[in-house]
Formats: structure tokens, C-alpha cells, sequence
């Protein structure tokens, strides 16, 4: 049906104004059942926002930019206190770290021998411009290493490795000529051995063997009781019996005499230090160095032990030798060996 243009007759026109009024009346309802929703949401919404903004004060935020706004000061205090205890944790664990470290480096010791001497090969490091000293501690601290042999000229430091093997030799003579060591007493080179005793794999020298003249041996000994069974004919033991007769001989004798020149008493303080004095210190008794030379055996300084079947390099028994001078290292695995001194 085609499109009309209404009239502008009264009647129509009155009809058209009240259908436009009820259509306007009818929106305006509409409008205020929306409105009336609308505020519905409204309320619900502040309402969820003053609930979160009360959560939020009471609840850390990630961002930096609330922190300041919503931390509560009990947030905060709980904050710092975490902060704190943090910090004092870390100060804890390094202080108990700290002397771990200096005790690994004291329980570290080195034995050198006489100058010149040293045993060749297994080289693996090399430094220069380091004292003795310094030398020492390189090897001392390093896992890898056994020995070290040290120059004196240029401060040369070479680290020799755990598969050290060889015979001791003295570099101080060469073909029977005199060279720059033995010119200074073999002074310029000192070779040394290392061991770590706060580390069980270095705290002797494992699959080694310290070769010399036997002082003593022993059948069926306990790995770890070959020390003990080597220290009745150690240095230390024959040194300290010796002195102590040399000391007993030699003080009665200065005791007659010097206090017979000063006529004092025995209870006075300066007869006491006369007598302290009597006691000199070892390397100024010739008496002692002479017994222990004179004596039917050295005493030992060196301890080995190997298994009895060197095919069960786990036995719990094995032989005990008790060594004197070292004069060689073995490669020996399953065996072990370490100093009484």
C-alpha cells in the first residue's frame, strides 16, 4: 500500500498529538525504570568499591603507587620487620660463612725439603713473581694440586698435580758441575709437598705411595690406624725422650754451677730464671743431634699403608710401613700415604 501524507485536519491532528503524548509518557516511564537500574548498579558498584578500597588497606598491593596510599601502619611495621629479619639472615650466613673459609686455609700445611732438591714431571700450573710463601698457598687452596717447586729467581711457582711419580733429585749439581742453585747453597729451589686437612680427599695423598728407608712395618693393620702404629717410631716421640735426658744432665750441671758462683737459693725469682735459662733451645744441644744420628734407627716421618691383595683395593686390612727419608713417590692405587710431623 503506498505512503499517505497525513491531512491537517483537526481531528487527525488531535489523534496525532495523542499518540505522540502516550508514546512520550510511555518512554518516560521507560526512562525511569532505567534510571532506577541504573542507580541500582551504581549502589552496587560504590558499594564494591568502598569494600575493596577497605580490603585494600589492609592487603599489600604490588604496585608501588598504592603502597603509600592503602599500607595501614601495621602493614608497614610488618613489612619492615620482614625486611629486617631478611637482613639479619644474610648478615648470620655470612658471619658462619666467613670462618668456614679462614679454618679451610689454616688446616692446609706444606712440607718442603732441602734446598735443591725436588722430583720431576706432573707440571701443570706456572706463575711468576710470587714469594714462597704465596707459592704455598696457591697449592695449599687448589684441589688439583700435590707439590709445588718454587724458584727463587724470578719468584717461579710451578704446581705439580696428583700424578706425581718419580725419584727424588738434586738439581744443585748437574754432570758435576757447579750451576746457579749450587753457587747459593740450592738455596734458589725449593720443592714441597701438600696436604689439606680439612678436606678428606687431599688430607693425605691418596693411590701414592712415599717410598725411603723402612723404620718399621706391620701386618694386617686398619687403614686408619697405621698413623698411630708409625708415631711409636716417630720423630716427635724419639726427639722429646732425648731432650728430655739431655735437659735433666745439662741442668743438674748448671745448676751446680751457677748457683754455687751466685749462692742463691733455689726459691728466689732470680735463680728460677737462671734455671729457665739452663734450658736452651734444641738446636743449640749437640748431644741430641748426635744420638739420634748415632742411633740404630732413624726415626720416622712418613707413613704407608696398601692393601694385602692389591686386587681389593677396599680391604679394611692392609700393611703398615713406617718410613724415614723420602726418596721416591710410587703411583700405588688403593694405597695411601702421609707425614707423622
Amino acid at each position: 500500500m503506498p505512503f499517505q501524507i497525513p491531512t491537517c485536519s483537526s481531528t487527525y491532528g488531535q489523534q496525532t498529538m495523542i499518540k505522540i503524548e502516550t508514546t512520550k509518557h510511555r518512554n518516560n516511564k521507560e526512562n525511569n525504570k532505567e534510571d532506577e537500574q541504573n542507580k541500582k548498579v551504581l549502589n552496587k558498584t560504590n558499594i564494591f568499591n568502598v569494600e575493596k578500597l577497605e580490603h585494600l588497606k589492609t592487603t599489600p598491593i604490588s604496585s608501588p603507587c598504592f603502597a603509600t596510599s592503602f599500607y595501614s601502619n601495621k602493614t608497614l611495621f610488618s613489612l619492615n620487620q620482614q625486611m629486617f629479619s631478611s637482613f639479619l639472615l644474610f648478615i648470620v650466613l655470612f658471619v658462619l660463612f666467613l670462618p668456614v673459609q679462614i679454618e679451610a686455609q689454616s688446616n692446609g700445611k706444606c712440607y718442603s725439603f732441602a734446598p735443591g732438591l725436588t722430583i720431576l714431571g706432573a707440571d701443570y700450573r706456572r706463575d711468576f713473581g710470587l714469594s714462597r710463601r704465596q707459592c704455598a698457598d696457591v697449592c695449599k687452596t687448589d684441589v688439583c694440586c700435590m707439590a709445588f717447586e718454587w724458584q727463587r729467581i724470578g719468584g717461579q711457582c710451578t704446581l705439580k698435580s696428583r700424578s706425581l711419580n718419580g725419584t727424588v733429585v738434586n738439581l744443585g749439581i748437574s754432570n758435576g758441575d757447579e750451576n746457579a742453585e749450587k753457587s747459593n747453597d740450592g738455596k734458589d729451589l725449593l720443592f714441597a709437598l701438600c696436604l689439606d686437612y680439612g678436606d678428606s680427599e687431599r688430607d693425605r695423598f691418596w693411590d701414592h705411595e712415599l717410598g725411603g728407608p723402612i723404620v718399621a712395618t706391620k701386618i694386617d693393620v686398619e687403614r686408619e690406624n697405621c698413623a698411630k702404629v708409625c708415631a711409636e717410631f716417630s720423630t716427635i716421640k724419639k726427639r722429646k725422650i732425648t731432650i728430655e735426658k739431655v735437659e735433666e744432665e745439662e741442668d743438674k750441671e748448671n745448676e751446680g754451677e751457677e748457683f754455687d758462683n751466685f749462692k742463691l737459693s733455689e726459691l728466689t725469682l732470680f735463680a728460677r730464671n737462671i734455671k729457665r735459662r739452663a734450658k736452651r733451645p734444641i738446636h743449640k744441644f749437640p748431644k741430641i743431634e748426635k744420638s739420634l744420628s748415632s742411633g740404630k734407627e732413624a726415626p720416622a716421618v712418613i707413613y704407608n699403608w696398601r692393601p694385602v691383595d692389591p686386587t681389593d683395593m677396599e680391604s679394611p686390612l692392609g700393611e703398615c710401613q713406617c718410613i724415614s727419608v723420602l726418596q721416591h713417590i710410587k703411583l700405588n692405587f688403593g694405597s695411601f700415604s702421609g707425614f707423622l710431623i
